[in-house]
């Protein structure tokens, strides 16, 4: 039986997309609206997740014993193994087309299955303040394969199944705690989360956890636990309009803060071995920002970005919506300036879900094989978490 085709684009009249660049810049400013009516299924895959669940996510914050920082651009632990080459680094991850093939996107020859949208959400895996919470986990088991330079380690202990994913920092400075009289609603870290309901449009809101992996509302009290399908979390940006001031929200980027503070050269540097393009992050500026983290973090970049000269710029993804559709926006410049537009194209909730080279945005639309709407200008074709929209049929 003969393949049936698939929409096009323009079959669905609604959906909005502009893409522009002016003249010497390197990024294109991406808009993607998609209303929420087109939307069958959203979902986040997520690679080798029981073995990066509850791991150490990229380390900035590891020093010697005499107190200089370890290595600026990272590092990973894994078990007894300490990683900081990028390929070690990117053991995990997978390519975007085997997450695609995960997702019922594409089939193994990479043809395309569905009307899709893949967005790129890699710092889920990779950064704290990045979590996810499913209300059906399903199964999981270690994937057969090799890591770290051909070790293989499917022997290791399989975890309970986990409704909560997160990286170790978040399950210890996240995690509500519970007392004799119930959760302390005190504890814990409150991430800004695109929730799916299960009844209902998505929206982006607060969400607590608990030692339970329950989830808590906005308001901190109401169990949302039988109410929502998944959330993820991203790092506030937008929130009832208003564009948030960056350094009110210092500590969500602990990732990395060369994405809000100016803590990098502004000339790229190209490692020959890698062929990847990265700014270079200052050292000695970073131990004095990690200096006492966590809990000294957001003080210390006060603190030392005074004495800076502007604020990074930066390419940042953002997914938002508007309470009708879902919005994505990849955008160069200062958070101000990322928030500003946001607001301008009618966000009215947002959150950054990755930055830099891990931004890319694919879409079924560009042939057989579908194709990438946009990437950028050192894009890394490969990555933990993905974000994936499946839309249907036109009026269907």
């Amino acid at each position: 039986m003969p393949k049936k085709k698939l929409p096009d684009l323009s079959d669905y009249h609604d959906i909005e997309v502009e893409k522009t660049r002016k003249k010497g810049d390197k990024e294109f400013t991406y808009f993607l609206r998609v209303p929420f009516e087109y939307v069958q299924k959203m979902e986040v895959s997520i690679a080798n997740k029981p073995m990066v669940n509850l791991s150490s996510g990229l380390y900035r914050q590891l020093y010697y014993s005499d107190g200089t920082l370890f290595d600026a651009n990272g590092a990973r632990v894994f078990i007894d193994e300490l990683l900081t080459g990028k390929h070690e680094m990117r053991a995990f991850h997978w390519t975007y087309e085997k997450h695609m093939e995960k997702m019922g996107i594409i089939d193994e020859n990479g043809l395309v299955l569905v009307p899709a949208i893949v967005n790129g959400m890699r710092d889920l895996g990779q950064n704290s303040w990045h979590v996810f919470w499913e209300k059906d986990p399903g199964l999981e088991f270690f994937l057969e394969g090799t890591f770290l330079g051909g070790k293989g380690y499917v022997s290791l202990k399989k975890r309970q199944k986990d409704r909560w994913f997160r990286l170790l920092e978040d399950d210890i400075y996240g995690t509500m705690r519970a007392t004799a009289l119930g959760n302390d609603f005190s504890t814990g870290r409150s991430y800004r989360c695109l929730t799916i309901p299960t009844e209902g449009n998505p929206t982006i809101q607060n969400l607590k956890f608990d030692e339970k992996q329950d989830v808590y509302s906005s308001d901190l009290e109401t169990k949302l636990s039988d109410s929502i399908l998944w959330a993820v979390s991203g790092k506030e940006l937008v929130t009832h309009g208003i564009a948030m001031d960056p350094m009110d929200i210092l500590e969500q980027y602990c990732g990395d803060p060369a994405h809000i503070i100016p803590v990098s050269r502004q000339k790229p540097v190209t490692p020959a071995e890698s062929g990847i393009s990265d700014r270079p992050r200052e050292k000695p500026l970073l131990e004095k920002l990690f200096e006492g983290y966590p809990l000294n973090f957001k003080e210390n970049c006060l603190t030392h970005a005074k004495g800076l000269i502007g604020a990074a710029k930066y390419y940042f993804d953002v997914v938002g919506v508007d309470g009708t559709s879902l919005m994505i926006l990849h955008k160069y410049g200062t958070l101000k300036e990322v928030g500003d537009e946001a607001v301008r194209r009618g966000m009215t909730d947002g959150i950054v879900v990755d930055e830099g080279g891990s931004i890319a945005l694919w879409a079924w639309h560009h042939g057989p094989n579908g194709g990438y709407e946009n990437v950028s200008s050192y894009f890394r074709p490969s990555a933990i978490s993905l974000f994936g929209i499946i839309l249907k049929n036109p009026g269907g």
